[in-house]
């Protein structure tokens, strides 16, 4: 039997999201510098919207979202939002189906989001692990390795659908 667990590790990297943030960025320094040489406000009024927009930039440089799956159950976090993992025990999955999902019209985009499915922590795409809880809930994970983490889930053990 096979030792290794799964892991993924998901950041945002659309061309679109860095394109919008580094000309914000870029709007950002412009504004300052223009609000500084006309001396319509003080030093740190001035660059106050440029270091806003680098901590936004910043923010979205580092966070992810990491997924490990191993016998025992399912570990995912959105760090750096989350410091420790959150944890699906395999005994309380009633059945798991990896999908293709709307991220805006079933859970209003990406992110740590709540939509009428339930939870849903994703960051790209539309593929994620769906989980049906014996608890009546319902949680999707977002996975841009749809094929490895549906023929990992199959190999484990677990109920997929």
């Amino acid at each position: 039997m096979e030792t290794d667990d799964f892991n993924e590790e998901q950041k945002f990297t659309q061309k679109w999201l860095l394109f919008l943030l580094y000309s914000l960025l870029v709007l950002s320094l412009l504004v300052s510098l223009l609000v500084l040489l006309e001396k319509k406000a003080g030093l740190f009024t001035s660059i106050l919207p440029f270091v806003i927009m680098s901590f936004i930039v910043l923010f979205f440089k580092t966070v992810k979202l990491q997924t490990r799956i191993t016998d025992e159950g399912i570990y995912y976090r959105f760090f750096p939002l989350e410091r420790s993992f959150r944890v699906i025990k395999k005994s309380d999955i009633e059945k798991l189906e990896v999908k293709s999902y709307d991220p805006l019209r079933e859970y209003g985009g990406w992110g740590i989001k709540y939509g009428k499915n339930g939870w849903a922590d994703s960051v790209k795409g539309n593929k994620g692990i769906y989980i049906s809880l014996a608890a009546k809930k319902h949680l999707l994970i977002g996975t841009s390795k749809p094929d490895k983490v549906e023929a990992f889930l199959k190999a484990r053990g677990y109920n997929v659908k």
